[in-house]
Order: C-alpha cells, then sequence, then structure tokens
C-alpha cells in the first residue's frame, strides 16, 4: 500500500497506536486474519475486511493498536495507508477550498 499524508491528528493518533503496541503478541491465522494476545485479551483481525473486535478501524478509520501491531509483524512502512481518506492531507484541503458560510443562531431563522 501506499503512504498517505495525514492530518495531525490521524498522525498523532498512529504514533501514539505504534508505541502502546509493543506489549502485543500477534499469531497469524491465515493469509488475511491474525489472532493478538495482549495480556489475557485475545481478538481476531480481519485484513481484507478492515474488523478487529473493538471496532475502532471500522467506526473511526484509523486502525487501533491491535491493528498497528499485525502492521509492524508484516513489516508494513507505512500504517498511514489503512487510514480512510477522511483523514489526508487532501481530503482536508479540499474540503475548505470552497468558502464555508456561517450558519445562523436557531434565533435568526
Amino acid at each position: 500500500m501506499v503512504q498517505k499524508d495525514v492530518t495531525e491528528y490521524a498522525g498523532k493518533v498512529i504514533e501514539r497506536r505504534i508505541n502502546i503496541s509493543s506489549i502485543f503478541w500477534v499469531y497469524q491465522i491465515d493469509q488475511s486474519r491474525y489472532e493478538t494476545t495482549e495480556q489475557m485479551k485475545i481478538g481476531i483481525i480481519n485484513l481484507e475486511s478492515r474488523y478487529y473486535m473493538c471496532v475502532k478501524w471500522k467506526i473511526l478509520g484509523i486502525p487501533c493498536t491491535h491493528d498497528m501491531v499485525v502492521f509492524e509483524e508484516l513489516r508494513f512502512q507505512h500504517c498511514s495507508a489503512w487510514v480512510l481518506l477522511y483523514f489526508t492531507i487532501e481530503t482536508y484541503r479540499s474540503t475548505y477550498e470552497e468558502v464555508v458560510f456561517h450558519v445562523p443562531f436557531s434565533a435568526d431563522y
């Protein structure tokens, strides 16, 4: 996967999750599924569907700590490649490319 230029927020989240991921163990189940173990917690990650039991990846669009440990195990250079487009600098800039008008207070309707 190709590295994406992500927003500062996404970059900090990724960095924090990578740092925390060092306490996990990873076991490969098949080509796209991995089991992660953290102390007494065990979970299954599916890279094809971008799913892990905590569903942070699905809901927030940034891989969770469990995903990061799998990326590290697979020696992926760019975890940012797995972040949804919402968090790319290109999407952020295009959002504010046009004029954004002020929304009036409900009392002004």
